[in-house]
């Protein structure tokens, strides 16, 4: 029997959950808490597979993304879209958020993947993050 691969728009809106989720519904640049609008509250990549940066590996790496605003009507859109034009400072912010050590470890990631993310890793970690989001719906 063939196994089911894993839709690429489930494991994206799984992730983004996971990432909402664990940042408590709130903007990880301004702190503001968008628990009741979350479309306005994006899991934003910090090494963009889609620009450049990056690698597929990467993509669903929790290390690699946050949770930023995007509000409509307000230009830049958001702390979101504000960070993605200002690459410098995206940088700085995202280096002091993350942490020197792990901020480095995810560099080294971005150029040395340890593997191509297979079909199966994409079912384990769809389900590594299905229990991971779980857990912090439950301590909620």
């Amino acid at each position: 029997m063939k196994k089911r691969r894993l839709k690429l728009a489930t494991m994206r809106k799984l992730f983004s959950d996971y990432i909402r989720t664990r940042d408590k519904w709130t903007c990880q640049v301004c702190h503001r808490n968008f628990e009741h609008d979350p479309r306005v509250l994006h899991a934003s990549h910090h090494l963009p597979v889609g620009m450049g940066g990056g690698n597929v590996f990467m993509k669903y790496l929790p290390d690699n993304a946050s949770a930023k605003c995007a509000i409509p009507g307000k230009y830049p859109v958001g702390c979101h879209q504000w960070m993605d034009l200002h690459n410098i400072e995206h940088v700085e912010w995202f280096k002091e958020w993350l942490g020197p050590e792990r901020y480095d470890r995810l560099r080294e990631l971005d150029v040395n993947p340890p593997r191509i993310h297979t079909d199966a890793d994409h079912r384990e970690l769809a389900e590594e993050l299905k229990g991971k989001l779980k857990a912090l719906q439950e301590n909620r």
